[in-house]
């Protein structure tokens, strides 16, 4: 199981303003961490600077005992975390060819590459849109395919920006359970998400984002009914 990973001094300015000055944040294995907070609190900018995709001005990451500036730690954090934005990018082909990606990039034999995109394609319930073009899918289809794409490279972090933004009822169902069942194979997630009702089955912390600093949320004892062999939606929860 990987290590946790803890990120200490984060700050970020945009211009005038300090937009995030964090004193300390962990992430440990296999742990679901929600965070929220308004609109422009600086949700993506810390999820980005966590994932090495966007540069602080300062920051120090610690993972196995050793502590690096960020810069030095960014090759690392880009292969451990994988960042889902909430309308992620697809390439102008088919979907079995989008989860194939990250196998092909890593020069994965063309026979194994095969077995596991249908195999994780078969795991999300997906391989009936396998030919369609991806940059043709719904909102809710394409974020499906994302979570896949992102299973098959088995990152230890995964990141997800408002991942159930703007989808409807059903999209929102499917999406959630495939979060559901990442979580319980074992990977850490982080989720930025307004809707903290809807994830409050399965995060383990829950912390608030407000003039650039991380609030943590009491979200009191609950049942982790996620660990269960039987996946439990938010609309199952509420009887709906």
């Amino acid at each position: 199981m990987q290590g946790s990973v803890r990120f200490d001094n984060v700050e970020k300015v945009y211009g005038d303003r300090v937009l995030l000055s964090i004193d300390t944040f962990t992430v440990n294995p296999g742990q679901c961490i929600l965070i929220s907070g308004d609109n422009g609190s600086g949700k993506t900018t810390l999820l980005k600077i966590m994932s090495g995709l966007l540069k602080p001005e300062k920051a120090t990451v610690t993972k196995n005992d050793v502590s690096l500036p960020w810069v030095k730690a960014k090759s690392m954090l880009q292969s451990e975390m994988v960042y889902l934005h909430q309308t992620p990018y697809m390439f102008d082909t088919s979907v079995f060819n989008n989860v194939a990606y990250g196998l092909r990039a890593t020069k994965v034999p063309k026979a194994q590459v095969e077995e596991k995109v249908w195999q994780c394609l078969r795991w999300a319930r997906l391989d009936h849109l396998t030919p369609r073009n991806a940059k043709l899918l719904s909102g809710g289809e394409r974020q499906r395919v994302a979570l896949t794409r992102a299973r098959i490279v088995n990152p230890s972090f995964l990141i997800l920006d408002e991942p159930t933004a703007n989808m409807d009822r059903g999209s929102r169902h499917q999406t959630y359970e495939l979060i559901q069942r990442l979580q319980s194979e074992g990977m850490s997630i982080v989720i930025s998400s307004h809707d903290v009702e809807f994830f409050a089955n399965i995060i383990d912390f829950h912390y608030f984002l407000e003039a650039g600093n991380l609030r943590k949320i009491d979200i009191g004892t609950k049942q982790r009914k996620h660990k269960s062999s039987a996946v439990v939606t938010p609309f199952q929860r509420k009887g709906r």
